[in-house]
């Protein structure tokens, strides 16, 4: 009965408000993709870091052997370094591994993109090595 707003010509409205919305869209999607990626390399280096206290706990630590636990991040970035002794302590102490790997989040058109940053990843268990 009343028509407060009444177009005659709504040809291409939604096509307008669909190029207004897009680029926010694929903004906060490839912000989402890259947050994905970079959370993924957290979850492997935390993964590597785990698996190179384990060595070290049985005596058998090599920072090579950490990084061929990270085989998804590129090797030449990971940083691997082991505490006390170069991963080598006596029975019932403490050992620790620590990884870093940086990571980049580049999101295009946003202000102060890329951002760098380092994830780090620590892990520490009891020496199982007797014989000191």
């Amino acid at each position: 009965m009343f028509k407060i707003f009444e177009y005659k010509n709504e040809k291409g409205t939604s096509t307008v408000e669909f190029a207004l919305i897009l680029p926010l869209l694929l903004l906060i999607l490839l912000g989402i993709i890259q947050f994905g990626s970079a959370y993924n390399a957290y979850l492997t280096i935390t993964h590597a870091s785990r698996e190179g206290v384990r060595l070290a706990a049985v005596g058998r630590y090599s920072p090579d052997e950490v990084i061929a636990r990270a085989p998804s991040l590129d090797a030449g970035r990971v940083d691997v370094a082991a505490s006390p002794n170069g991963g080598v302590a006596p029975y019932g102490e403490p050992v620790s591994v620590t990884v870093s790997y940086p990571v980049e989040i580049n999101i295009p058109f946003l202000p102060g993109s890329p951002f760098r940053f380092n994830l780090s990843s620590n892990a520490t268990m009891r020496s199982e090595v007797s014989g000191f």
